[in-house]
C-alpha cells in the first residue's frame, strides 16, 4: 500500500479525488505565478504574487 493510501485512510490526507490539472487550475486562481512539476505520485509547486 501507497504511504498517500494509508494518509488517506487515516484522515491526515484527503486527497484521493485530486489530480494535477486541479491543482494546477486552483492555483492559478489565487496566484499570478504558478509552477508545478510532477515527481512520481507527488506534485511539487511554487506558487507567488497572491491575486487578492
Amino acid at each position: 500500500m501507497a504511504l498517500s493510501e494509508a494518509y488517506n485512510r487515516l484522515g491526515a490526507f484527503h486527497n484521493r479525488d485530486d489530480d494535477y490539472d486541479g491543482l494546477v487550475e486552483a492555483l492559478r486562481v489565487s496566484f499570478g505565478r504558478v509552477e508545478v512539476s510532477q515527481v512520481g505520485i507527488v506534485a511539487v509547486f511554487v506558487a507567488s504574487k497572491p491575486k487578492r
